[in-house]
């Protein structure tokens, strides 16, 4: 088994409301046997009293991953993962420990939380080398905040600045709807905004869908879907105008385009669909590993 990348799962809250919402739609909620605690500063750390039992139990996990050929350590959620930042540090010193320590660590967030200071914190524990920023629609701010942040007003292009401010490597996930299809947006169109905002990787993401899901989250994907046309017109302009450069082990093609950006076409971001290949392994708040978010049957140990 060759896996390319470990997703441990962030214990933490969410103070967005995101239309598309993939954790909205879960199939199947993970009980948190970690247990979640706050420091004095009430940033909530995640650690339950057996501290030393659960470090050896993510540590055994985490050397599993790079047994197995994991290159690619991502520090993920199914809410905020920067409103648990205790834990991120915690993660983050446990991956020293191993005898080959994750080299390429990416940190997957939505923005909030993500102001300079907390940044250069991130930056202090020398181990996140990008930060993946999720966007909504990169075209008008308001816009993405309304699908994304109304609770908070957050403004991701702000971010998106201090993010680069503070060193880190910027890849924007964009969740591709149908705005960008009625507004005729083509793929070379996003990606010239996507270097206006000095992105130096992008991902284009199909909404998740969930079969099964009866929540306003899945009705709003499925009502603001992109058409199959679309979708394909995206991939089309990319693989004809883009340099391709390798094909990744889940089997996308990574490209590079427009001034040089890093392009990835995403169609299946919850990795649902059945595959021959293994895409990645995800380390839940339960202390299991699985190869799919939303499937307890897909469980390793």
């Amino acid at each position: 088994m060759k896996v390319q990348s470990l997703s441990i799962v962030v214990p933490s809250s969410c103070g967005n409301d995101c239309e598309f919402c993939c954790s909205k739609m879960a199939d199947h909620i993970y009980s948190n046997v970690v247990g979640l605690s706050s420091d004095r500063n009430g940033v909530v750390v995640g650690l339950s009293s057996d501290r030393n039992g659960v470090q050896d139990k993510y540590l055994n996990k985490m050397a599993f991953a790079r047994d197995n050929g994991c290159n690619t350590l991502l520090l993920t959620s199914k809410g905020e993962p920067m409103s648990n930042r205790g834990f991120i540090k915690w993660v983050c010193e446990l991956n020293t420990k191993l005898q080959k320590p994750f080299r390429w660590v990416e940190l997957q967030t939505s923005g909030l939380n993500c102001d300079m200071d907390n940044l250069r914190d991130l930056k202090r524990l020398g181990v996140i080398s990008t930060v993946a920023l999720s966007v909504a629609y990169i075209f008008d701010e308001y816009l993405n905040a309304r699908i994304m942040h109304k609770a908070t007003g957050y403004v991701s292009r702000k971010v998106a600045n201090d993010i680069k401010a503070c060193g880190f490597n910027l890849r924007l996930s964009l969740n591709i709807w149908n705005q960008y299809e009625t507004l005729h947006h083509s793929a070379l169109r996003i990606l010239s905004e996507a270097d206006a905002w000095a992105a130096d990787q992008v991902t284009l993401r199909r909404l998740y869908k969930s079969n099964y899901s009866m929540t306003k989250q899945s009705a709003w994907v499925t009502q603001n879907d992109v058409t199959d046309t679309y979708w394909e017109s995206l991939k089309d302009q990319i693989r004809k105008e883009g340099i391709p450069l390798n094909t990744l082990d889940f089997g996308a093609t990574r490209y590079s385009m427009f001034n040089r950006i890093s392009t990835v076409v995403d169609n299946d971001c919850m990795s649902g669909d059945a595959k021959p290949e293994i895409r990645y392994l995800v380390l839940q708040p339960d202390l299991h590993l699985y190869t799919h978010w939303n499937n307890p049957g897909s469980k390793l140990f």
